[in-house]
């Protein structure tokens, strides 16, 4: 087997789970493959697998929660770092995926303190896009309008002065009111 032939290896891994269902690091490697890949179902779901076999390894929840992102499933990729959090508390790359996650669900303050917390970090690998995020959300929420109250059709409703509108006539036009066949027309 030859370092980088990943249809070779994708199909010893598959092989592997075939004998073995239970064998944890095949399913973690199928995940690694399609992750590479941006196969985030397959991810998921070979993640999952892994996690379901040994939950112990948070390697294995936080890859998933890379999937999860890719799937556009922020509540759940955040779950997934927040695990690998209780285990290790600053672990960079949960850290990360957590403020990430928060920014995507619209959570902007919580965001923030998230970036802010892995900005913390003695060495955080990625400093300039964590900046980058931090501004923005920064931005925005000084920036951003006030909430507005919702209201239901009927309290918008309630508010109304219809008598104020000007009413129509229930008598028909005559005929010399009406615009002769032919002519220009108002409306365009």
């Amino acid at each position: 087997l030859r370092r980088g032939d990943v249809v070779a290896s994708r199909e010893l891994f598959e092989e592997a789970t075939r004998i073995d269902a239970r064998f944890a690091p095949a399913w973690l490697n199928l995940g690694a493959l399609a992750l590479r890949y941006r196969d985030y179902a397959a991810a998921e779901q070979a993640y999952g697998r892994a996690i379901q076999i040994d939950g112990a390894r948070w390697e294995s929840r936080l890859a998933r929660g890379w999937a999860l992102e890719g799937l556009g499933k922020p509540r759940e990729a955040r779950a997934e770092y927040e695990k690998v959090l209780a285990v290790e508390p600053r672990q960079d790359d949960a850290l990360f995926g957590k403020a990430v996650a928060l920014r995507a669900e619209g959570d902007l303050a919580s965001a923030l303190a998230a970036f802010k917390q892995y900005l913390s970090l003695p060495r955080p690998a990625r400093l300039k896009e964590a900046q980058g995020h931090l501004a923005a959300i920064d931005l925005r929420l000084k920036h951003s309008p006030p909430p507005v109250a919702k209201m239901t059709p009927k309290d918008a409703a309630a508010g109304l002065d219809l008598s104020t509108l000007p009413q129509g006539s229930k008598e028909r036009p005559s005929a010399e009111q009406l615009p002769a066949v032919g002519a220009p027309s108002a409306v365009r």
